[in-house]
C-alpha cells in the first residue's frame, strides 16, 4: 500500500509486534526498512520477550486483568465484563487488552467450544524477571556520588 508521500507502508498483519513498537501505520517507523529512531534503540532491552511484556505491563487495564488470572484462569467474557465496569471501556477495546496480553505471552488462551479461558501462562515473566533483577544489582553496586 503506497502512502501520500509514495512509500511503501507494510500491511499491520505482516509487520506483527513491530509495528506496535513503531508507530501508527504511515508514520516514518511502519515503512518498511525505516531505520528505527535512536530512542527506540535505546529502549531495546535484549530479548523480545522483556519489550513485549513491558508493552503489555505499560497500560493499567491489561495490569488490572493480569491480576484478576492470579486465583485461576477466567473466561474472556468475564474478564471483558470486569474491564468494562472498572475502567469504564468497551468489551471490544476489553476484547484487544486481552489480545495484546496472549501476543505478548502473559497469558494463554484455551479454547473450549464458545468459551475463550485465559490463565497466566507459566515462566511467562522470567525474562522479564531476570532483566530487573540485573538492573536492580547493577544498582546496587554502582557507587553513589556525593553532591
Amino acid at each position: 500500500m503506497d502512502t501520500p508521500s509514495g512509500s511503501r507502508v507494510v500491511p499491520r498483519r505482516q509487520l506483527g509486534s513491530d509495528l506496535r513498537l513503531g508507530g501508527p501505520e504511515g508514520s516514518p517507523q511502519a515503512v518498511a526498512g525505516a531505520p528505527r529512531p535512536a530512542y527506540r534503540r535505546l529502549m531495546d532491552l535484549g530479548t523480545r520477550d522483556v519489550d513485549a511484556a513491558l508493552a503489555a505491563l505499560a497500560h493499567p487495564v491489561r495490569r488490572s486483568i493480569l491480576e484478576w488470572l492470579v486465583p485461576g484462569p477466567a473466561a474472556a467474557g468475564d474478564l471483558a465484563a470486569s474491564a468494562c465496569a472498572a475502567f469504564a471501556i468497551s468489551r471490544t477495546r476489553a476484547s484487544q487488552h486481552l489480545g495484546v496480553l496472549a501476543r505478548s505471552g502473559l497469558v494463554m488462551v484455551s479454547v473450549d467450544g464458545p468459551w475463550r479461558w485465559y490463565a497466566l501462562s507459566d515462566g511467562s515473566a522470567d525474562d522479564l524477571d531476570a532483566w530487573l533483577r540485573r538492573i536492580r544489582l547493577s544498582t546496587c553496586r554502582a557507587p553513589r556520588r556525593s553532591i
